[in-house]
């Protein structure tokens, strides 16, 4: 997988952050995979500061205060001496960054709280730090050193992808995977609610569907652009639904995963064109719109399956033209919506950007079942860990 070490390029090895718990199955096959890597189960501590040190530990103390448990101490303890405390666990990860030479750091997403503080560390000591995430396709998963979700290194020139694709001959059947895709399940209350209208009546009048994100999602907190929370999308497409083709409506539906009920904000405006339908299964609301509008969810992505064209309203590695179409305000999301029924397709690019996602970006392990990494996954994480 890797060339033999030298004195200046030591043998690459893993340490990685083992959080959060259900990215165990993974991170146990990555430190498998590697020899000479080993779990980080707590960050340690140093009081021997850096200059970023004050830095880093005010950056992460602001996400434990957006993000952490309430029971968490770092969110009642006074601010100064919270920061402290983040700062010391900042200089004891770095010093061992710096003290194990060939280390690279593996950490679940790299946005919040503690995770933040290792894949800081890990920068700062000039180490390279692997982000993983969920993927938004089934069997896979995302491992990338310059970040994920919309910080993450896919191209967005769309010119990459037909050279890509003429360079690589077809090793999958992209479309495969789409047959795999099956909605979230409700939990909670809403996993009583009635059944939906049959399929025939959803393809009944044309409408716009909008897959709701979870409020306060971190996709929604860092990429969400000129939309900065869930309620301001459903004000942002009430106003847009005005503008709508004659006969033409919008869907919405709440993320099931949800604890937070926003289902009232829908429908409420005098003459709205909103419906709230959290009973019908969200791919088949997908199959039959005439669009999907997103902020940036998985929705809008596994959209391609049905071909339909997607509204991207904030920032999203696949948010670019014409792979979707990008509305930057409510102004353009109120054009796009009058002109709705011309929206189009760019087909071949499609194909060629999740030909590039499936078969050269995504890392394929399947997180639900868990086990050793197979050897295109070894070889794709050798790639990874190849020295720049």
């Amino acid at each position: 997988m890797h060339s033999e070490p030298d004195a200046a390029h030591p043998a690459q090895s893993l340490r990685i952050l083992m959080t959060p718990g259900g990215a165990r199955p993974l991170f146990n096959a990555l430190l498998a995979a590697v020899p000479g890597s080993q779990p980080v189960w707590a960050l340690p501590w140093s009081w021997r500061g850096y200059p970023e040190t004050a830095g880093v530990a005010q950056r992460a103390w602001a996400t434990f205060q957006q993000t952490a448990r309430r029971s968490s101490w770092r969110r009642w303890l006074p601010r100064p001496l919270a920061q402290t405390l983040i700062g010391w666990q900042y200089n004891g990860m770095r010093r061992r960054f710096e003290r194990e030479p060939g280390s690279l750091g593996v950490c679940w997403n790299g946005f919040d709280r503690n995770r933040l503080v290792f894949r800081l560390a890990a920068r700062d000591a000039g180490r390279a730090c692997l982000c993983a995430e969920l993927a938004p396709l089934p069997g896979v998963v995302t491992l990338d050193a310059q970040g994920v979700n919309d910080a993450n290194s896919v191209p967005r020139d769309p010119a990459f992808y037909p050279a890509w694709a003429a360079a690589h001959p077809p090793r999958l059947d992209w479309r495969a995977i789409g047959a795999h895709l099956t909605a979230r399940k409700p939990r909670g209350a809403n996993a009583a609610a009635a059944a939906g209208p049959a399929e025939d009546e959803l393809a009944a009048e044309p409408y716009l569907f909008v897959p709701l994100q979870v409020p306060g999602d971190s996709q929604v907190r860092y990429f969400g652009d000129w939309i900065t929370s869930v309620e301001q999308l459903i004000e942002a497409v009430e106003l847009a639904a005005r503008h709508l083709p004659a006969g033409w409506h919008v869907r919405i539906k709440e993320h099931p995963s949800s604890r937070v009920k926003l289902g009232h904000l829908v429908g409420r405006q005098p003459g709205s064109r909103c419906r709230l339908d959290n009973a019908s299964d969200t791919f088949t609301q997908v199959r039959h719109s005439r669009g999907v509008v997103t902020i940036n969810s998985s929705v809008g992505l596994q959209s391609f399956f049905f071909d339909q064209p997607v509204i991207v309203l904030g920032r999203a590695f696949y948010g670019f033209e014409p792979l979707v179409q990008r509305a930057r305000s409510a102004a353009e999301l109120a054009a796009v919506f009058g002109a709705a029924a011309s929206l189009t397709v760019d087909a071949a690019l499609r194909e060629q950007f999740m030909r590039y996602l499936q078969e050269a970006y995504f890392l394929p392990y399947d997180l639900k079942a868990g086990g050793p990494l197979t050897a295109a996954a070894r070889q794709q994480l050798g790639l990874l860990m190849a020295p720049t």
